[in-house]
């Protein structure tokens, strides 16, 4: 067996595992999928995605919002994780796809090498949706998806492509729209989201601009 454990690997950025034999098959794919024709970067949109909705200009590959990152989702590492919570990591491990870039931009975030900044590949919807498959075959118990929010578009794109024959985590700060959560309906199966915040003050503290307070009764 290889493994692939550079995390800015341009050939593919994961822990996945292959028999020898299937190696240069693998990579190649994943070099062939680079080497595509390059196409006319899109218009740009104005982003209004997550909470902050700084309706800033996006294009695929560069953005001026508080995220600095553009509409392509930039997948770091694509592995079985078997240190998640018990119930999704089981006996196979669970499919985690990290994703670089954060709108939220906690501190302490124990990801910060991957949320604050742009490691990994930029993949298009169907390459993604490739990448899901590829995951799901070797035998994990979900798809997981960490810090996937700015990219939703995207993930949802390629959800529909191909919706996943295991269930699908969002794994997310919890930092996102009531629109992003409706979108959801029928491609998520499962919502993770952290809580990073109890109250304004604290997220003052973790510079996190996360102004809505979680009030109890």
């Amino acid at each position: 067996e290889i493994t692939c454990r550079d995390w800015s690997s341009d050939v593919c950025s994961s822990d996945l595992r292959v028999r020898h034999s299937d190696y240069n098959q693998f990579c190649a794919e994943w070099q062939g999928a680079a080497a595509e024709p390059p196409v006319r970067e899109v218009d740009s949109m104005k982003c209004n995605v997550c909470p902050r909705r700084c309706n800033a200009e996006r294009t695929e590959h560069d953005g001026k919002g508080f995220c600095h990152i553009g509409t392509l989702p930039v997948v770091s590492r694509a592995a079985a994780h078997y240190w998640e919570e018990p119930c999704l990591s089981g006996t196979r491990g669970s499919g985690t796809v990290f994703f670089s870039g954060c709108s939220l931009g906690c501190v302490f975030c124990q990801n910060e090498p991957i949320s604050h900044h742009e490691l990994g590949r930029a993949m298009k919807p169907r390459q993604l949706a490739e990448l899901f498959r590829r995951l799901e075959e070797t035998g994990v118990h979900n798809l997981n998806l960490v810090t996937p929010s700015h990219f939703a578009p995207a993930i949802f794109e390629a959800l529909s492509i191909r919706k996943p024959g295991v269930p699908v985590v969002w794994n997310s700060s919890g930092y996102e729209t009531l629109e992003t959560v409706e979108q959801a309906r029928g491609l998520v199966d499962i919502f993770l989201p952290d809580l990073k915040y109890y109250s304004e003050k604290s997220a003052e503290i973790g510079r996190a601009s996360c102004r809505e307070r979680v009030e109890t009764s």
